[in-house]
């Protein structure tokens, strides 16, 4: 995570973790993140190559042989090993992990499905990657402001996460996550 002590005014899609507090603020209502003032819902979800014996029911592996495949610094990889799952997160991009499982060094990979299966339906040579349903988590991801910026601006920032609660399902905001999951993988920072 980003420090937010003064050096950004806020930071995009970032999910709601209590330890983030110290660096800036979410929209919040009645002690809590407000799921209506998020950016999106996002979502995990688990992906092996066709034919694979690897089967998930929500909580629990069949057949899965090794370690998860994660990205590192996703909110994934604690919740994962929170769990109990065997992770590995030396990956610094979504390519980097389909490349991985491709390669058989993993059964399984762990990624943001919007992003994953945009690649996987308009790049061929990961035609034989399927998804496992359900996924794995979902949550709401904020626009997180700095503690600064809150205490020059706070009417503003309640401006815009109001806002967003009206644009979010637009059809403007369909055509920028097109064009965002379309971009090369190694532009995109997460």
């Amino acid at each position: 995570m980003t420090n937010l002590k003064n050096e950004r005014q806020g930071a995009f899609t970032s999910s709601f973790k209590k330890g983030r507090l110290k660096y800036g603020v979410y929209p919040m209502k009645n002690g809590k993140a407000d799921p209506k003032r998020r950016i999106t819902i996002n979502s995990y979800a688990f992906y092996k190559m066709l034919g694979s014996s690897v089967q998930w029911d929500g909580k629990k592996f069949t057949n899965l042989k090794g370690r998860i495949g994660a990205i590192l610094g996703y909110s994934s990889v604690g919740e994962l090993k929170k769990r109990g799952f065997l992770v590995d997160d030396g990956a610094t991009t979504s390519i980097n992990n389909l490349n991985k499982l491709l390669a058989r060094r993993f059964y399984v990979i762990t990624d943001h499905p919007k992003k994953i299966d945009f690649t996987i339906k308009n790049n061929h040579k990961y035609k034989n990657i399927v998804k496992l349903e359900p996924p794995f988590v979902m949550k709401p991801y904020y626009l997180m402001f700095s503690h600064q910026f809150i205490k020059k601006h706070p009417d503003l920032a309640n401006k815009i996460w109001d806002k967003m609660a009206k644009i979010r399902e637009s059809k403007i905001m369909q055509k920028i996550h097109d064009k965002y999951y379309a971009l090369p993988d190694k532009l995109i920072k997460k």
